[in-house]
């Protein structure tokens, strides 16, 4: 992994990187591990929509690689997507949208086990006094809570950048 021809933050033609392909699934939590061992990795290196490995993992709600990526001391918790959502926003809006590719069906527990893992790492970053917005609206005005009420719900509503939400 160390070797100097491998170019860990090498990126898709979706700006994607490695650690943001391996952020999909639980069970390539040994793929982060390692990659997170790299000193050049680029932990908060955006891809589509300005989302980091962390809202990948957050959006595809695998607790395994939420849990790996918030113990990296360089992970910002709290970056925001172009549209202003936090990892804590994509979790919490859940998947029932089959208008979007960013998520699988996960299970109800593995979502809890990563808002539970969010919330924790903003409080850790409040109570060290670094800027953190645990209660931070979107560009469309919500906070991450909007989203979960409107999955349970079912209700969706279309914005005019192009993304759908649930």
């Amino acid at each position: 992994m160390e070797h100097p021809a491998i170019d860990v933050n090498s990126f898709d033609h979706f700006s994607r990187t490695p650690l943001h392909i391996a952020s999909t699934k639980d069970e390539t939590c040994e793929i982060v591990k390692l990659l997170l061992q790299h000193p050049f990795v680029g932990v908060n290196a955006t891809a589509y929509y300005k989302m980091t490995a962390l809202h990948v993992a957050a959006r595809f709600a695998c607790p395994k690689v939420v849990e790996l990526l918030i113990k990296d001391p360089s992970v910002n918790v709290d970056a925001n997507t172009e549209v202003g959502l936090t990892a804590l926003h994509l979790v919490a809006e859940g998947d029932e949208n089959p208008d979007r590719d960013l998520g699988s069906r996960r299970p109800h527990e593995d979502r809890c086990k990563v808002v539970q893992m969010l919330l924790q790492a903003q409080r850790t970053l409040i109570s060290s006094d670094v800027h953190c917005h645990l209660n931070r609206r979107d560009d469309f005005n919500r906070f991450p809570i909007h989203y979960g009420v409107e999955c349970k719900c079912g209700s969706r509503r279309s914005y005019s950048s192009g993304m759908t939400l649930t």
